[in-house]
């Protein structure tokens, strides 16, 4: 079987669409300006280490002002920006429609369809979800309406630099996204320390300065290139339907996947006792900053070494890079958060007699943690090899699951509801694995296969003539 290119797949005989191929080459003519290609050689290596050491001086420096913040501040203010963060991850998540797992791959007129789609739905539920924040807070929630709105800010600057990130990576400008981390870690840390001190609400002062820090991060990855912006931003019916065939589900799947995952971060601080919410809130941001500064800088290396041997088609080796993979993963997780939960346990209550009751978050903090180390860098893995079908059946009923264990918090309590909740995080990534490699010793099998049988018919026909 012939491999598909980039883009939506041409229609099958039947009249169905196929499922793109996400991992295949690209035609020439649709091969962006320099293609996307990290090896697990020098070059490879180089920028893994210089994209982990400036997530690492960020994440540093961002992890030490919020330690010093939570001696001053009261977990009712972790809990509401934790809220306010788990909105924003989750419009983020779909207020451009997706447009930015397809920009580094389709063609240049393409792209501006997408970016000129994907800016009038960012703009138009920023609208919507203002409206709302005006509504909640003329309800007498006024600090959920404050909530809501410095949400809805901050969706709209994590997407804006989602699809700067994308870009930057379509023209191989790695140093963009290194300047950009560093600079909106040290922003946000002086941030924090200098709203936290000022007669303010404690939680606009930690949502506050990670937004501020956001907008120096995105003109600074700004700086020093040109972005490949369409020369016209008005909305046209094509560039609608360019983008609904290119984005396909992605959106429904991007809102579910955030959701999932952010679920504790929203419902707690309204079904919980604020010390409980709050303590999740900050042990998220210890926890979650070792985690996705790891992830950010292996997975481009896991993913673009994977996506090669798939344009190659050497399906025994994606196999075996999957494998092994998975057994570092595996490797590196117990004792990474062994030590975690210790941190959490009796680093914390260090910072105050609020900070208490995190030592009853332990061990689903490290669950939860733990799964996303473990999981995360694989998880595109299905949709590299064009198993688009099979991994949002995944997402939605991962989605089930995890809402289920939120959903029952009436009847065993809302610590009883994050313990289920983080099992559920856990089985489900396991699973995925386990899926994963499947398909692959298939597709692998299969490769191994088809060159045995093609030789076997030529030598046939040699006997035959």
């Amino acid at each position: 079987m012939p491999m598909r290119r980039f883009g939506r797949a041409p229609d099958d005989p039947d009249g169905l669409p196929r499922e793109p191929h996400l991992g295949d080459a690209a035609m020439p003519s649709e091969t962006p300006p320099t293609r996307i290609s990290w090896r697990m050689g020098s070059g490879g290596v180089t920028t893994a280490l210089r994209l982990l050491s400036s997530t690492i001086v960020a994440q540093i420096a961002v992890l030490a002002a919020t330690v010093v913040s939570a001696a001053w501040l009261l977990p009712r203010d972790f809990a509401y920006y934790g809220a306010a963060f788990g909105i924003a991850g989750i419009v983020s998540s779909f207020n451009t429609l997706g447009i930015e797992t397809r920009l580094a791959v389709v063609e240049a007129a393409t792209m501006a369809r997408l970016l000129r789609t994907g800016l009038a739905a960012c703009l138009g539920i920023a609208a919507l979800g203002t409206v709302v924040a005006l509504f909640v807070a003329g309800s007498d929630q006024w600090d959920w309406g404050v909530v809501i709105a410095l949400a809805m800010a901050a969706s709209m600057l994590s997407a804006s630099q989602t699809v700067v990130t994308t870009l930057a990576l379509r023209v191989s400008q790695y140093g963009v996204l290194a300047r950009s981390r560093v600079a909106q870690g040290i922003v946000n840390a002086a941030l924090i320390v200098t709203f936290s001190a000022l007669p303010m609400p404690g939680y606009v002062a930690l949502t506050g300065a990670w937004i501020l820090s956001m907008v120096v991060g995105l003109i600074v990855s700004l700086r020093g290139w040109v972005p490949p912006f369409p020369a016209s931003w008005r909305l046209t019916t094509p560039d609608v339907s360019a983008t609904r065939a290119e984005v396909g589900l992605q959106p429904v799947t991007s809102l579910l996947a955030a959701a999932t995952v952010l679920i504790p971060l929203v419902v707690l601080p309204l079904v919980a006792s604020a010390s409980l919410a709050g303590s999740w809130a900050l042990s998220t941001r210890v926890l979650g900053a070792a985690v996705m500064s790891t992830y950010a800088s292996l997975q481009p290396v896991y993913y673009a070494t994977a996506a090669e041997f798939v344009r190659d088609r050497t399906f025994p080796r994606l196999a075996g890079w999957h494998r092994r993979w998975a057994v570092w993963l595996t490797a590196a997780t117990i004792p990474g958060f062994t030590v975690a939960g210790l941190v959490i346990a009796y680093g914390l209550p260090l910072l105050g007699d609020q900070w208490m009751e995190a030592r009853a978050l332990v061990i689903p903090a490290c669950l939860y943690w733990g799964s996303q180390f473990f999981g995360l860098p694989l998880s595109q893995t299905l949709l590299l090899v064009g198993r688009i079908r099979l991994q949002l059946i995944w997402t939605v009923a991962r989605f089930v699951a995890a809402t289920a264990a939120f959903a029952l918090w009436p009847l065993w309590g809302a610590l009883a509801s994050i313990w289920a909740w983080s099992i559920v995080c856990v089985v489900t990534f396991f699973i995925l694995t386990v899926i994963q490699a499947r398909v692959l010793r298939h597709m692998a099998s299969q490769a191994t296969t088809a060159p045995n049988s093609a030789r076997t018919s030529a030598n046939d026909e040699h006997t035959i003539g």
